[in-house]
Parts: C-alpha cells; structure tokens; sequence
C-alpha cells in the first residue's frame, strides 16, 4: 500500500515554513544550514562591509560584485567554535576577519571552510581552499 502519510506522522522544525521531516528518518542528526548572501555592490577600490549582526550565526556565505578591489567582510561578534563555509564569487580576493583582527583572505572562486577562534579572537582556516 503506497502514499503520503497523514501529518500526524511527521515532525515539524523551524517555524511556519520548517523543515517536515518524516518519522521514519528518526533517530537522525539534523543540521540546520543558514545562507546569508554578500554582494558587495562592486563599489570603489577597496570594499569593506560590516555584516549584521543577525548574519554572524550562518553556515554558509557567498560574496559576489566586489568591483576592482578587495574586499573585507567584518564580523561584529566572535561566536567561539562556529564552523561555516565561503565561497568567494565576487571577482576579487575576499578577506574575513573579525573587527580589529587579522581574519583569512579567500580567493575569488575559491571554497573555504572557516572557523571562529576565541584562542585568537579571530576567524582561522579549518582546511585549503578549493
């Protein structure tokens, strides 16, 4: 006997538009993935932008239309141990960095996984870019 189950069966996470994730996947580890997209808007030689700081918990960021300069993307507050993941599509290298910190520089068209650093107070590379 096929079809859908009834919505009893199922689990509902994050809100009014949350993932439905069937009874039967369980027991599972779910991780809930945020994207916070940067365009820089391609503004001038050196691009510096400071994001919100709703933006600072995400997994996921991509950055594009830096213009003809590098770009800086600051991170307002330190969330020690946060691992996430860049992709540098702007067309310019692309430095992340905690505010007053050094931060790691990514490569246009490069792929990074990142990771927040109380030791350092600073954003550190987990592996090399691809």
């Amino acid at each position: 006997m096929g079809g859908t189950a009834p919505y009893y069966d199922n689990e509902r996470w994050g809100g009014p538009q949350g993932v439905l994730i069937p009874q039967e996947v369980f027991p599972a580890t779910m991780a809930v993935v945020k994207e916070t997209d940067i365009n820089v808007g391609g503004a001038g030689t050196t691009n510096t932008i400071t994001i919100d700081p709703s933006q600072t918990a995400s997994t996921y960021y991509t950055v594009t239309n830096a213009g003809s300069g590098a770009t800086t993307i600051n991170f307002p507050v330190l969330h020690n141990g946060l691992v996430f993941t860049v992709f540098n599509n702007s067309g310019q290298a692309a430095t992340f960095k905690v505010t007053g910190k050094t931060g790691i520089s990514v490569a246009n068209g490069k792929l990074a996984i990142l990771v927040m650093d109380s030791v350092a107070g600073d954003i550190k590379r987990v592996t090399a870019d691809t």
